[in-house]
């Protein structure tokens, strides 16, 4: 006779917040693939706000979590997945979850005096 295994998952609030901030990049990531560019390969990026409002309130870990959920989710949705599309996406993800060395991810290295290092 098999015993029955039961495994239950409680998400905590920083699990759902990351999972809300996620699903809203995606959003943005596809909203961004139905716009028009004039060159191919070039997008306004506004999945990438999402990924420095989570730098911003969360981390860099949450940050890096986000971006790589949005770029993996979204590929796999437009059905670009490791193309030439893909890289770039991703590409353009790292810059965002660094925060372009922004006051806000280094405030104790930024001041009015010196930029940041």
């Amino acid at each position: 006779m098999a015993t029955e295994r039961v495994i239950e998952l409680h998400a905590l609030p920083a699990d759902r917040r990351l999972a809300r901030l996620a699903a809203l990049a995606i959003v943005l990531a596809l909203f961004d693939a139905g716009i028009p560019t004039p060159l191919p390969g070039i997008k306004p990026g506004f999945a990438n706000i999402v990924t420095l409002l989570a730098l911003e309130r969360l981390g860099l870990r949450a940050a890096i979590a986000v971006s790589v959920l949005r770029i993996f989710a979204a590929a796999l949705l437009l059905g670009s997945l490791f193309t030439p599309g893909f890289f770039l996406s991703a590409a353009g993800g790292r810059p965002a979850c660094s925060g372009w060395r922004s006051p806000i991810a280094c405030p104790a290295a930024c001041s009015a005096r010196s930029p940041c290092r």
